[in-house]
């Protein structure tokens, strides 16, 4: 009964919270439902002390859902450099290991972040788009993670390797549409989102290491 309320009370929040933002956030919106719900799940492991939250990061602006609700803010798309703060301090905040799993990447504060937290002793692995990790322009991002011993892993097969996404720690997953490079900080509206849950980074964590050991599909 308790879940019962607990789902009709999301969908009404979500609900809520699409119509007010738009269309763009749907995906979001329904990231964060799965994530809540099944970090409450009977048989999901719970996050330490307690604490399950979401913050949400669009167009440089924020919101943070605690479990009484959402607020959010957004600026002007050009001044959207809050998103790629944010995507750093999370690899940061990282103590026993850092997943990134990216479309592309030439963002150098974000490079530099996950240079540094190798060289930190963070178990720092990467997988990415062949395509980028091919192109002249992105070599020298690559090659710079490379440079202190992080493997990155390219993708194989004609599939697109899409995701966005970071996992750390078993406790923090960063999603959204956004891609690690300048152009997509500076000039594409993008969002971020951030869930503290053990249950969903359980499950990105597993998601990785399928990719980083080769298979990208299924």
């Amino acid at each position: 009964i308790k879940r019962e309320r607990m789902e009709k009370t999301m969908f009404q929040t979500l609900t809520h919270f699409v119509k007010s933002n738009g269309i763009r956030f749907g995906i979001s919106a329904i990231f964060i439902a799965a994530g809540i719900l099944t970090s409450c799940s009977q048989d999901s492991p719970v996050a330490p002390d307690n604490r399950e939250s979401v913050e949400i990061i669009g167009g440089g602006g924020y919101a943070f859902m605690p479990n009484n609700g959402a607020t959010n803010f957004f600026n002007n798309p050009t001044n959207a450099n809050y998103i790629d703060k944010r995507t750093y301090d999370m690899i940061a905040s990282s103590s026993t290991y850092c997943y990134v799993a990216i479309y592309g990447i030439n963002r150098q504060s974000i490079i530099d972040r996950l240079k540094s937290r190798k060289q930190a002793g963070v178990d720092v692995r990467v997988v990415t788009e062949t395509d980028y990790y091919n192109d002249p322009s992105y070599t020298n991002a690559y090659h710079q993670l490379q440079s202190v011993g992080i493997p990155v892993i390219p993708d194989v097969g004609t599939a697109l390797m899409h995701n966005k996404f970071v996992v750390i720690d078993d406790i923090e997953v960063l999603g959204g549409s956004y891609n690690f490079t300048d152009d997509q900080t500076k000039k594409d509206k993008n969002n971020v989102i951030i869930i503290h849950s053990a249950a969903v980074a359980s499950r990105y964590k597993s998601e990785f290491l399928q990719m980083y050991n080769g298979v990208f599909k299924g």
